[in-house]
């Protein structure tokens, strides 16, 4: 199923806490962390051990363990450090890549195994600073990021959601692969296909759900 992300935010969250943002791979635009928070403290926490239910996130840990993770205040101070210890709580660190990468999809390409056992990590992006994201087409702009489409099984992500730069009133999903290449330092997206393909078929509905894939040929 999927679901708009603001909505997501509303649902009820286990353990007295809410979900604050969300954290992107940004290589291949996958959700790895949902970021969780209370008055004292800032928890992400990789998708795949966060489950929706009707209207409630909760988790596959157990509240002690939730107890004693680490607050982190900013995807900025996600160090690789912060994030190895993260993952050393889990028991991840130190078991084999292919049984990461099957047991939490999110993590299949953050996680990579070289010669001397090191680890090397994409850079993450919040929602929140990709919401300043343009998004150009190959004809033309299309329009700014305004919310993200997420799969409510998996926490992948189905489509960002960019309000027309014509039309601010009309939305238009935007499927991560036809992304081309993105600029972090002038936050602009570029897709791979025209301005008046994209509208042909994907416009956005709130009457309906998204299609999960739409029958646009890159």
């Amino acid at each position: 199923m999927l679901a708009l992300y603001s909505e997501i935010q509303s649902f009820k969250v286990a353990s007295s806490l809410r979900l604050q943002e969300i954290w992107l791979n940004s290589q291949n635009w996958h959700v790895s962390y949902l970021v969780f928070s209370n008055a004292n403290r800032v928890l992400p926490l990789l998708s795949s051990l966060c489950q929706i239910q009707p209207s409630e996130v909760s988790f596959k840990i157990s509240s002690d363990l939730l107890e004693r993770l680490e607050s982190v205040s900013s995807v900025e101070e996600f160090t690789l450090e912060k994030e190895t210890q993260l993952l050393n709580r889990f028991g991840i660190s130190s078991r084999r890549v292919a049984d990461v990468e099957s047991e939490h999809r999110d993590y299949t390409s953050v996680i990579q195994s070289t010669a001397g056992g090191s680890l090397s990590r994409p850079t993450y992006s919040s929602d929140k600073a990709l919401r300043k994201f343009r998004v150009d087409s190959s004809t033309g702009p299309l329009g700014q990021i305004c919310d993200f489409v997420c799969n409510t099984v998996d926490f992948s992500l189905a489509y960002f959601l960019v309000s027309d730069a014509k039309m601010p009133e009309r939305k238009i999903l935007v499927d991560p692969e036809w992304i081309e290449g993105a600029d972090f330092k002038a936050s602009t997206i570029t897709v791979g296909l025209s301005r008046e393909t994209i509208l042909l078929e994907a416009v956005y509905n709130p009457n309906r759900e998204p299609q999960q894939r739409y029958r646009v040929g890159v």
